[in-house]
């Protein structure tokens, strides 16, 4: 379904789950609650976006 625009969300433990759903490309990721218990940074992602 290549006109799906998926956001993944839930679930998302680590920088590791967001390089993983990038690989297989997943457009988005809601990562609030990783932040909120320090599993991401906001500098980890920072680093992404720039790549």
């Amino acid at each position: 379904f290549p006109d799906i625009y998926l956001i993944a969300s839930g679930g998302v433990s680590g920088i590791t789950d967001i390089e993983r759903l990038d690989t297989i490309s997943v457009p988005a990721v809601i990562v609030g609650k990783a932040i909120y218990e320090g599993r991401i940074t906001l500098k980890e992602i920072e680093k992404m976006n720039l790549n």
